[in-house]
Parts: C-alpha cells; sequence; structure tokens
C-alpha cells in the first residue's frame, strides 16, 4: 500500500508541474488520504505525511514555471509585503546560527525549523496566483469541504466503537481529564485528534462563507455539512480547534463593522439556519444524549478560555526566557517533528503555545524582526482590503476568507504543532491570505476572467 501511495504522489507531482491549478485540487485529496495510510502502514513513517507537501512544492513550481508574473504583480502591487518577507528571513537568522553553533547537527534543526517558517510563504504566492474568477475559490473550498465531510465519517464510526482500519490514534488512546469529566478524544480517520478537529473547523468556516455566497437550497446545503462539521468537531475535544469558527464569527462581524460592509447580516442569517438545523439535529438524535461529557467540556472553552491562553501563552514566554535566555536555544528547537531527525545533544523542548515557541527558536531579537514581519503583512492585508468597496459581494467574500485565516492564527497562538509540524496545514492557511491578497485583482477584473 504504502508504495502504491509514493507512486501516487510521485504522479500527483508530475500532473502539478504540468497544471499546477489542478494540483491544487490534488494536494487537498492527499491531504486527506496521507493520514489513513500512514495509520495502515507498518512503520507508520512520518514520511508518509510529510510526503505530501512536494504536491505543494510542484504546485509552487509548476505556477513559478507558468505564471510567474503573477509572482511578481503579488510583490509589486504590496511592497509591504516584500519588507514582511524579508524581516520574516531575517529573524529565522540569529536562531539558525545558534543551532548550527550550539548542538552537534544542529544545522539540521536550523533547516527543520526554516523550512517550517519559510516554507509557507509559497502558499500567498499560491493562493494569490489561483483564482480567475470568484468561482475558481468557491470550487476548491467545495471540493475541500466535500472530501473532508465524506472522511469525518470515520469520526462517528469511532465513536460508535466499529472496529474499522484506519481508525484511531497512531499507537495510542488520547483521553483528556478536566475536574470530574474524562473526555475520550477522536481522531476517525485523521491521525490525531488535533488534526480531524483543524479539518472539521475548516469544514464549517468554509461551509460558513460558501453559503454567504449561495442562495435557497445551497445554502441549505452548506448549512447542513456545517452541522454535520461542528458535531463531529464535538467529538474531538479539542477546544483549540472549537475556538477556531468561534474566533471566525467574531473577527467576521468586526471588520465587517470597521470595513462599513453588509456581510455581518448575511452571517447572521447563516448562524440562523445552523442554529435552527441544529436544533432540528439535536431533538431528532438520540445520540446526542451520549454526547453530554464532551459538551460539558466545550463549555470550559467559554469558562476557562481567557485565564487558559494566559496561563498557557504569557506563562510560557516568561519561562522560556527564564530557561533560554534572550538568544532562545536556536531554530528548529521546539519545531513538531523535529524529534524524528537523529543528532547528537538536543535540546529539550516543552512549549506547546506558538509564541513561546518563537522566543525559544528565535530569541527576542529574532521575535522583535518577527513582529516587524508581522506588522507588514497587517499592512498588506488592510490596503487589500482597502481597495475594494465594503458593499461590494468580493469584499464580503475576502472578509470571509480573511476572518478563517485568523481563526488559525488564533490557534497557533495557543498551539503551534498542527502548523509546525506538518507544513501542509500551514502552507492551506497562507493559500487563504494568499486569496484575501488576490481579491483586488478578481475585483478589477469584473468577474471576468484575469491573468494579471
Amino acid at each position: 500500500m504504502v508504495e502504491i501511495y509514493y507512486l501516487a504522489i510521485a504522479i500527483a507531482v508530475l500532473i502539478s508541474l504540468v497544471s499546477w491549478r489542478a494540483g491544487l485540487y490534488l494536494a487537498v485529496l492527499f491531504d486527506v488520504v496521507r493520514d489513513p495510510v500512514r495509520k495502515l502502514s507498518d512503520d507508520h513513517s512520518v514520511f508518509i505525511t510529510v510526503a505530501a507537501a512536494a504536491i505543494w512544492g510542484a504546485v509552487f513550481l509548476g505556477l513559478l514555471f507558468s505564471d510567474m508574473s503573477l509572482i511578481r504583480l503579488s510583490l509589486s502591487r504590496y511592497p509591504s509585503l516584500r519588507r514582511g518577507i524579508t524581516w520574516l528571513v531575517m529573524a529565522v537568522i540569529p536562531g539558525a546560527l545558534i543551532s548550527t553553533a550550539l548542538y552537534h547537527g544542529g544545522y539540521k534543526l536550523a533547516i527543520i525549523g526554516g523550512i517550517s517558517f519559510i516554507a509557507p510563504l509559497l502558499g500567498i504566492a499560491i493562493g494569490f496566483s489561483f483564482p480567475k474568477t470568484e468561482v475558481d475559490l468557491k470550487r476548491i473550498l467545495s471540493f475541500y469541504v466535500i472530501v473532508n465531510s465524506v472522511t469525518l465519517i470515520g469520526t462517528i464510526l469511532e465513536w460508535k466503537k466499529y472496529n474499522f482500519p484506519g481508525l484511531g490514534g497512531i499507537d495510542m488512546e488520547w483521553i483528556r481529564h478536566h475536574g470530574h469529566l474524562q473526555v475520550e478524544l477522536i481522531a476517525g480517520f485523521y491521525r490525531s485528534p488535533d488534526i480531524m478537529g483543524l479539518h472539521a473547523a475548516h469544514v464549517i468556516v468554509f461551509c460558513a462563507v460558501l453559503a454567504m455566497q449561495s442562495k435557497d437550497l445551497a445554502k441549505l446545503g452548506w448549512s447542513a455539512l456545517g452541522v454535520w462539521a461542528a458535531f463531529c468537531l464535538l467529538l474531538s475535544g479539542r477546544r483549540k480547534m472549537i475556538g477556531i469558527p468561534l474566533i471566525f464569527v467574531a473577527s467576521f462581524i468586526l471588520i465587517s463593522f470597521l470595513r462599513g460592509s453588509r456581510g455581518a447580516s448575511k452571517l447572521g442569517g447563516v448562524i440562523t439556519i445552523l442554529a435552527v438545523l441544529g436544533v432540528v439535529f439535536v431533538f431528532s438524535s438520540e445520540e446526542v444524549q451520549s454526547t453530554q461529557e464532551y459538551q460539558e467540556f466545550a463549555t470550559t472553552l467559554i469558562t476557562r478560555g481567557v485565564e487558559r491562553s494566559n496561563e498557557v501563552v504569557l506563562g510560557s514566554v516568561f519561562e522560556t526566557l527564564r530557561q533560554s535566555g534572550i538568544l532562545g536555544s536556536g531554530l528548529g528547537s521546539a519545531t513538531q517533528g523535529s524529534h524524528y531527525v537523529k543528532m547528537g545533544r538536543r535540546p529539550k523542548a516543552w512549549q506547546e503555545d506558538g509564541v513561546s515557541r518563537c522566543f525559544k527558536e528565535l530569541g527576542v531579537i529574532g521575535v522583535v524582526f518577527l513582529f516587524f514581519a508581522i506588522f507588514n503583512f497587517l499592512q498588506t492585508v488592510v490596503r487589500s482590503l482597502k481597495i475594494i468597496p465594503p458593499t461590494h459581494s468580493t469584499q464580503q467574500f475576502q472578509i470571509g476568507l480573511l476572518a478563517v485565516v485568523l481563526g488559525n492564527m488564533a490557534s497557533f497562538a495557543i498551539s503551534h504543532q498542527q502548523y509546525s509540524g506538518d507544513p501542509v496545514n500551514a502552507l492551506m492557511v497562507l493559500f487563504l491570505l494568499g486569496t484575501v491578497l488576490g481579491m483586488p485583482r478578481l475585483y478589477a477584473a469584473g468577474g471576468r476572467p484575469c491573468s494579471s
């Protein structure tokens, strides 16, 4: 099976080099396929997971070979984007030097950490260049929703204790204790509850974006799939993933208000439909009664969310500075998956949240550079928003995609592993950021196909 998987990856890479837009659909498909293949393999090699990133690399190369002008356009339209990329590269250099100097084989850590920070930038170029019209964006989001909605069936199968190949975590059971609660976390066909929860959360927010762009039966259909994904997200038991749809809603409403957009009313309509469908589901399904512990655990996101965030982020930052000093422990020292690389003495890392990870790997100097990079990226986003009139439907679409990115950023701040250890997840988020920056190009084309 593994040999067939690698052969399929190779074919997907070749297709992506020839037709990079088609390759993006293959990247979404293999994002789902890779986890059950890894779980069914004999050694559960992490390379099976990482290999899917090769398709994204081929997509970028295909874009580079065929539509280099679009990449140049993104950099010329947004000078602040160029500055942001420069600051980001500068941010990782001090940490890379420290890893290389401190550890035997430390250059391997530096490479892994550098890839984690820099490689996802390819997603911005792909996202900016991918859509010729808004229909292209709706199609890729729809494809993601459908593929993952089918895969989420595994969540219910595992929850109902079916003995089906490919279900559950990799060589472990996930159980979370909280007070009197003991919650069994469900992974389904995905490799962990974190990854299942991330995909379920994306299905929810993508369904909301698509529903806002749809009418009548289509709006109802996307909303129904959103309710389905919400139930699976609940079973993941991962509060940091449950927070993504919540941050999405708050961000969309706030940005719409600041821009004077009417999108908030559309989202309100979608939320109403979701609520109605959710109530119907609750009262028509006897199975909901057996999810009481999951529901109670999920509510702790509200009751202890701020307190927990302060504990994880602020407390971890101060402890990281105390242990690692202002220079940090070097690039890659806290990157998820670096322990798979054979090398000599390696630094101990416990940092779960993304903020303390940055202090651990980049040091204070690198974090300062990272701050300037983020500031320039924010300037780029603000400029892209101002180009499109707030009352235009394209602006509502743009704000929706930006709200998805912000939801993922909040999740990264609380827990970085699902992004730092898996370039594919980070690439998907920055692909969405690239589409936000590319929306003015679609608006200028007036809905007509455009190439520049």
